[in-house]
């Protein structure tokens, strides 16, 4: 367990311990009764703002936060290549969607050479970035209005900081991206209550925690496997499949 708290480990928490601490997402607690007779999320009916808006103004947060989902990204991806390698067989382009740095997308095109990883983020995360690989790219764009065409759209822990409404215009911006083609799927990397492969109390307890937490900070939450089904299915996708990658988080293929 000491390790994780070791800044020298590349698996380090560090930065996600000093958040979950920090007043930024400790205080709003304190308007919780405000929080629950408005439309809007506990850190905005506390200072009016959501998480990724503070993110934005405030550089110490924002740094925090991408340190916290960078070592994240890193242990997920190692798990993701080594246990779902064959879910990439004959991929020849890759959409990074909400990559960030493109942590995960550099695993992927370095286990992959024959892939081409597009990291996709806004114009403030992407734009200063040069790949460092050769079939790695950056691609500054809104998810929400066009996602670029590829075999494969990948959303790592993109939709549960979303509520429904917002998860679906994600979903048929990945659906059209990925039938451009003719082909294609969608690729989310998320955790899914009551799923079998995380079903025991202690872990239904920790995705319960984490969907507290997210419904703090933004207007997403942590969904069942029926309410993932019903998102997929209003945005247009006909199947989808369930695969345990690393501890609760899950990966889910979607199909036209």
């Amino acid at each position: 367990m000491c390790g994780f708290l070791v800044n020298d480990n590349p698996f380090n928490t560090v930065s996600w311990l000093l958040l979950a601490n920090d007043p930024v997402l400790v205080d709003p607690w304190r308007s919780l009764s405000a929080w629950i007779r408005q439309p809007t999320t506990g850190g905005a009916a506390h200072n009016g703002k959501k998480l990724y808006e503070v993110c934005g103004e405030d550089p110490r947060v924002g740094k925090l936060l991408g340190e916290g989902t960078g070592r994240d990204s890193w242990l997920f991806s190692k798990a993701l290549v080594a246990k779902c390698g064959s879910h990439f067989q004959g991929l020849k382009s890759i959409v990074d969607v909400g990559g960030n740095t493109g942590t995960t997308s550099k695993a992927v095109a370095e286990a992959f050479p024959e892939i081409h990883c597009t990291v996709f983020d806004l114009a403030q995360v992407v734009s200063a970035l040069e790949p460092t690989q050769p079939n790695l790219s950056y691609v500054a764009g809104d998810m929400f209005q066009k996602i670029p065409p590829a075999d494969a759209v990948f959303l790592k822990w993109v939709l549960c900081d979303w509520g429904d409404e917002s998860c679906v215009k994600i979903l048929k911006q990945a659906k059209e991206a990925v039938t451009s083609n003719g082909k294609g799927k969608v690729m989310i990397a998320d955790m899914v209550v009551g799923h079998q492969s995380c079903s025991d109390r202690d872990a239904t307890e920790t995705l319960l925690s984490f969907d507290l937490v997210i419904m703090m900070a933004a207007e997403g939450k942590i969904r069942t496997e029926a309410q993932f089904a019903k998102l997929f299915s209003e945005a247009g996708f006909t199947s989808y499949t369930i695969t345990p990658v690393c501890g609760l988080r899950v990966l889910i293929q979607l199909y036209p």
